[in-house]
């Protein structure tokens, strides 16, 4: 029986009967609901974490954060740890910090003795080279490099080269961990550091390592289910989209939540985004960007290779980005998004599957040059989140034309006359499908009677009839609005005209 599927109650005494017989430790890698129940005895948990590292007891015995390499060495010195792992959280491991002390020869032996042993091995045509790469990452060291040098440029990570490479293994030796949480060094990984990833551990179908059938499968991954990403570690900045690239290639992989990623269409400055593998497609069903900024074409690139997708929630952020090559900044601030074109992305190739929809805009400074057309090619969609201004932007069959040049950041984008010129109606947009839809109004320097207007031109009063004929399985519409704007009365009068349940939020 897993320990997850345990009562809290439960749980909670055995990890009192644990600390009384000292043998805390053995459950320490259990699971992400081990670590929530047993949180109170957070004391307990850093001293015997500390005691499995050995000699990095000096080093961490302030810090309440975790070390790959200890958690590589507590699996090494009892291996049936190993299989009680369901959820590996990595975010807060700080190898980068501090110097870690390295693997001695005898545990080092013992790894790639374990790892090789694994069915999967059998299938990787470079054995020896694949062996190297073990030692190798297990016995180097390495000095610390600090973030910036005296010019103020960012320094080349050796930190994240050893990230990436310890939590391969770490990885490789948990081979029952279902769900994963990137640590949040990840991001700093050199280009090539990825590319060993794929090469070596996460690929599915390599031809660099000579797999050409599909039974041939670099398989240490084979029950990850789920990939966590936070890729917000330093103030504002973004990553590159291809940062959990290597995970896509696991065959069982049905969540993918990250946060903070960019993918731009044009490769000038390196952050495109293209599909790494050719001739497979993915069986993602659940995908949640948060504060990304994707464009259309690199979107198409993840969702034409994942046919499966039934819940698609992404929140656009424009903010301050310095891409995988930290020496080349790039300032992404108030980039023009196209959200009718990503969202006919969506409905191209997930339109037939998805159920769950949400894309919303949290950057107020964000300029939004086109608006929902039509979700009419979301066959199967119930549950729908928009923006306002996804909506109130000029649809894509240029209704209505506007000088770019003339529009800043933050200033009135749409005028009332604008809104009522090219806004389509609510029948025009949704498909038949719909059981809830939610509109967000972001708190942005537009007056209150713009949102006030959108929303009645959105509404009209035909919709009196038409909304109960065309949609027999609506029930219900959510306006989120902010606190701060008012005037709505007249809104919920006129929406509730229209025969469904209305909440102001």
């Amino acid at each position: 029986m897993s320990l997850a599927s345990l009562p809290n109650e439960l749980l909670s005494i055995i990890f009192k009967e644990c600390l009384l017989s000292g043998g805390f430790e053995d459950l320490a890698l259990s699971c992400r609901r081990c670590y929530t129940v047993g949180r109170g005895y957070a004391g307990r948990y850093k001293k015997q974490m500390a005691l499995w590292r050995r000699d990095d007891i000096k080093e961490f015995a302030s810090s309440s954060q975790l070390s790959t390499m200890g958690l590589i060495r507590a699996i090494l010195e009892n291996p049936d740890r190993a299989r009680w792992v369901q959820c590996l959280d990595l975010y807060f491991t700080q190898d980068a910090d501090v110097k870690i002390t390295c693997l001695n020869r005898t545990d080092l032996e013992f790894l790639t003795s374990y790892i090789t042993s694994r069915p999967w091995f059998s299938t990787i045509p470079n054995k020896d080279a694949f062996s190297i790469w073990i030692q190798k990452h297990g016995i180097e060291n390495g000095e610390y490099e600090r973030p910036y040098n005296r010019n103020g440029r960012y320094a080349i990570f050796k930190r994240g080269q050893r990230i990436v490479a310890r939590t391969v293994l770490l990885l490789l030796l948990m081979y029952n961990a279902e769900a994963i949480i990137l640590p949040a060094t990840w991001r700093y990984a050199a280009a090539e550091d990825f590319s060993i990833l794929s090469k070596v551990a996460l690929h599915l179908y390599t031809q660099r390592l000579g797999a050409t059938s599909t039974k041939g499968k670099l398989l240490p991954l084979s029950n990850l289910r789920s990939v966590y990403y936070n890729g917000n570690v330093v103030g504002s900045e973004l990553s590159s989209v291809m940062v959990i690239t290597p995970f896509l290639s696991s065959e069982l992989l049905r969540t993918l939540v990250a946060k903070c990623l960019i993918a731009l269409d044009d490769s000038s400055h390196n952050l495109s985004f293209t599909w790494p593998y050719q001739g497979f497609t993915s069986k993602l069903k659940t995908i949640k960007l948060e504060q990304c900024c994707i464009e259309p074409k690199c979107l198409t690139q993840l969702l034409s290779h994942a046919p499966h997708v039934e819940s698609f929630v992404y929140s656009h952020q424009g903010i301050d980005c310095h891409g995988p090559y930290p020496h080349k900044p790039i300032d992404y601030h108030g980039r023009w998004w196209s959200a009718g074109a990503f969202i006919n992305a969506i409905g191209k190739y997930a339109g037939k599957t998805l159920r769950h929809l949400s894309v919303t805009v949290d950057d107020p400074t964000c300029i939004i040059l086109t608006g929902a057309h039509s979700l009419k090619d979301f066959t199967a969609l119930e549950e729908c989140r928009l923006t306002l201004d996804t909506i109130c932007a000029p649809p894509l069959d240029g209704m209505f034309t506007v000088d770019l040049n003339k529009i800043g950041a933050g200033s009135k984008r749409w005028t009332l006359f604008r809104m009522r010129k090219v806004m389509p109606q609510i029948e025009d947009i949704l498909p038949t499908s719909i059981k809830k839809l939610t509109l967000k109004v972001n708190d942005d320097c537009r007056a209150s009677a713009e949102h006030h207007a959108a929303l009645g031109t959105l509404f009209r009063a035909k919709q009196k009839i038409a909304t109960i004929g065309a949609f027999p399985n609506l029930e219900e519409i959510v306006v989120e609005r902010p606190k701060a704007l008012r005037g709505f009365g007249s809104i919920r009068r006129l929406l509730e005209t229209c025969g469904v349940t209305i909440k102001l939020l």
